[in-house]
């Protein structure tokens, strides 16, 4: 999940003229079906934006995203609020998901 997640950001913040639109979206096809992940999940969704803070907090500035492979935010107040508890670290799948499902651990 964390690696499809880091693909996706990485194809995203490509420059629009490096690669045309089909092959980028012919290419998220093919990790999505390889991977059996749906890349459009909330799951992938939610480490996409938890690898990109990650990102942003370390380096000092965001990594462009495109928008091509849009990330969409949860609305959800409870699941907020449990993310403001856990741990900051974008490796932990269990925790992801649990958030994203809205269970806890």
């Amino acid at each position: 999940v964390i690696a499809v997640a880091a693909i996706l950001n990485s194809l995203e913040n490509l420059p629009k003229d490096s690669l045309p639109l089909n092959e980028r979206i012919r290419y998220a096809e093919v990790i999505s079906m390889a991977t059996g992940l749906d890349i459009f999940s909330p799951v992938i969704n939610s480490v996409r934006i938890r690898l990109l803070d990650s990102y942003s907090r370390s380096s000092g500035y965001p990594l462009a995203q495109v928008g091509i492979l849009p990330i969409i935010e949860s609305k959800q107040s409870t699941t907020n609020k449990i993310t403001a508890v856990i741990d900051e670290s974008p490796a932990c799948v269990m925790k992801e998901r649990s958030i994203t499902l809205d269970l806890s651990i």
